[in-house]
């Protein structure tokens, strides 16, 4: 049974092809990399998993059910998405973020429960956001912006977290301290991460899977093993790579372009 089913996902925009015929089957409970150039179509395929692009071809199933049958707020519950993108939310403070972050789950009537406040405490402690509570979120840097939204993300609780690129702005402490925390939260909740990176060591370090996109297609869906052994990587980036093994660990480096 899939979790979450992608067949046949096509977008195109001005007769250019955005996503061609991407065909995906993501199981609960899996840490997924998406890697490949700028403009491969990464971003917009995680638009198009939470519905945030219209006019698609093709079919986006989660948990057997279409896409397009969810109700939006309840689809909001089931799915959280954080870019590298940080809005200006001058005069709002964290607080403030943490509340929206709850929307789907709230009504006019009602100010956050008991276990949600909880919940909320234990999310921040965890985050190391005890600093910035009551601050001005303008006056924030880029990378203290983006752990505050991944952490409003968790905070949504949702069973699919889609993340692009938003580690990129973190200095190498706070990468690792939050795939320790990508990792326990799979595990604990049974839940699925798709994460956008450029980094390719950091997608060979933590995914389960990796995809490859090239100009709109998923040219690479598999374990990191089976990507190791083929020349995909160079083909799509048109660059040298080696690939070097340490303590069952693999390290990518590249080494110019291909003649």
């Amino acid at each position: 049974m899939s979790f979450l089913e992608i067949k046949d996902l096509s977008l195109k925009i001005k007769e250019k092809k955005i996503l061609d015929r991407i065909k995906l089957d993501i199981n609960q409970g899996e840490l997924i990399c998406l890697v490949g150039p700028n403009g491969a179509g990464k971003s917009t395929l995680l638009k198009s998993i939470c519905g945030i692009i219209d006019n698609l071809q093709g079919e986006i199933n989660f948990k057997n059910k279409s896409l397009s049958e969810w109700d939006k707020k309840i689809r909001a519950r089931e799915m959280a998405l954080v870019s590298a993108f940080t809005p200006a939310l001058n005069g709002f403070t964290m607080d403030d973020l943490f509340k929206f972050s709850r929307y789907p789950y709230m009504n006019i009537y009602r100010n956050l429960e008991k276990k949600e406040e909880e919940l909320k405490k234990n999310i921040i402690e965890k985050f190391n956001l005890l600093d910035f509570y009551d601050r001005d979120l303008a006056s924030l840097s880029s990378g203290e912006m983006q752990r505050i939204l991944l952490a409003c993300a968790f905070f949504q609780e949702p069973k699919i977290l889609l993340v692009d690129e938003a580690l990129s702005n973190l200095d190498p402490k706070y990468k690792i301290h939050f795939h320790r925390i990508f990792k326990e939260w799979i595990i604990e909740n049974t839940s699925t991460l798709i994460y956008i990176t450029h980094d390719l060591n950091e997608a060979f370090q933590i995914a389960d899977k990796i995809v490859v996109m090239s100009e709109g297609k998923s040219v690479f869906y598999g374990r990191k093993s089976e990507l190791i052994n083929n020349n995909i990587l160079e083909d799509v980036y048109k660059i040298k790579f080696d690939i070097f093994e340490k303590d069952g660990n693999h390290f990518i480096f590249s080494f110019g372009e291909l003649e």
